[in-house]
This record gives structure tokens, C-alpha cells and sequence, in this order.
């Protein structure tokens, strides 16, 4: 019998991890923060919206955020290209740039984060 509990507890947290609560921001707000973006960049004439999906970084305890994907890259320094954006549920906006080699880099304009760090270094 205790074994079934067990089994019956540990089912139920199971569950539980993978029911997905609605997004604090909604998909039509966060097409317009892109939107906004893009335009206050004075690209929205050359560039445009082609995907927007809600993403999370892991199954269990997982952020989620808005994936905004730009219709071309925008060209950056060093031979990189913005090729979209995170969109966290607080509103912060994080742009993911994509290197030469076509790895993809997150690259958030308000922070440090775009520097590299000694956990990039190869080895």
C-alpha cells in the first residue's frame, strides 16, 4: 500500500510540472513590443515579423518567454546579426544575435550580459 501512495504522489507531481499556465504576457502585446522595437530602430520598413512563439528554458521551474524571430538578420559589429529577440514575461527585451558560424548568442542592450564570459572560452 505505501508503495502505490509513492507511486500515486510522485504521478501527480509529474503532472503538475507540465500543466502550463497562460503567459503573463499576451501574444498581441508582445508582437507590439517587437513591433515597437524594431521601429524605434527605424528598421520597420526593411524588416519585419515572422514568427513569434512561446518558449521556455527547461521543463520543471522553466521561464518562459516570448521568441520573436526578424525576417532577415540585422547586421551588427564584428560579422554578427540580430536575428530576433526574447520577450520575458517582466517585458525586458533580450536580442539574440547570431555569431559568424551561425551560433546563436543572446545579447541583452541593457546589461553585460553580450560580453564574454570565462565560461565561453574554449578549451
Amino acid at each position: 500500500m505505501p508503495r502505490f501512495l509513492l507511486l500515486s504522489a510522485l504521478s501527480l507531481l509529474g503532472a503538475a510540472c507540465f500543466v502550463q499556465a497562460a503567459p503573463v504576457i499576451p501574444i498581441d502585446q508582445a508582437a507590439a513590443i517587437a513591433q515597437k522595437e524594431l521601429k524605434s530602430r527605424g528598421l520597420d520598413s526593411q524588416v519585419f515579423i515572422t514568427s513569434i512563439g512561446l518558449t521556455a528554458d527547461g521543463m520543471a521551474n522553466s521561464e518562459k518567454y516570448w521568441y520573436v524571430r526578424w525576417s532577415e538578420g540585422i547586421k551588427g559589429e564584428e560579422r554578427k546579426k540580430e536575428v530576433g529577440m526574447k520577450i520575458k514575461m517582466d517585458g525586458t527585451i533580450v536580442r539574440l544575435v547570431e555569431g559568424p558560424d551561425g551560433t546563436e548568442a543572446l545579447r541583452n542592450h541593457r546589461t553585460r550580459s553580450d560580453r564574454p564570459s570565462v565560461l565561453d572560452l574554449k578549451h
